[in-house]
């Protein structure tokens, strides 16, 4: 599983007839426009070294933070059952918890609030006014840098 990032950054230099890149991980390319994989997150320092046929060539440099997609590291249940035999009790979200999740919202089948919360740690119990009610729920999932919704079922 990868991590991408784009390091493309499109040509300015006129009358430039080569292009080097040296992607900070050891990997280099000579295409105008690239698409560099980084299979690490991190900070990684990116050059382009442009020749426009002369002795004399031109660079610029930018440094980028690689980082896999959040979603993809997250495990969220598409159901679980609250019904006090200690197993599946809550919707709990598992997975990469340093992607910061932001918010968490569940509605009911009619669009209405009836969960939030911005602490990781918090699951929802499947309680609405201290009832667990059976049913199909949305939820959205709000972290830095993604949004995700979907469905969980409600199974007592």
């Amino acid at each position: 599983s990868g991590r991408h990032s784009p390091a493309g950054r499109r040509l300015q230099s006129q009358n430039a007839n080569s292009v080097n890149w040296n992607f900070g991980d050891g990997i280099t390319g000579q295409e105008i426009n690239p698409i560099h994989s980084y299979f690490n997150d991190g900070s990684y320092t990116i050059t382009m070294y442009v020749n426009m046929g002369t002795p004399c060539s031109d660079s610029i440099t930018k440094t980028i933070e690689a980082h896999s997609p959040a979603t993809t590291d997250l495990y969220i249940p598409n159901s679980f059952t609250p019904n006090d035999d200690g197993k599946n009790e809550k919707f709990q979200i598992l997975g990469n918890t340093d992607c910061e999740l932001l918010k968490l919202y569940i509605y009911n089948r009619w669009g209405n609030l009836v969960y939030q919360t911005d602490n990781i740690l918090e699951f929802w119990d499947g309680k609405i006014n201290n009832q667990v009610q059976e049913g199909v729920y949305c939820y959205v999932i709000i972290g830095e840098n993604y949004r995700k919704k979907g469905s969980v079922s409600v199974i007592r």
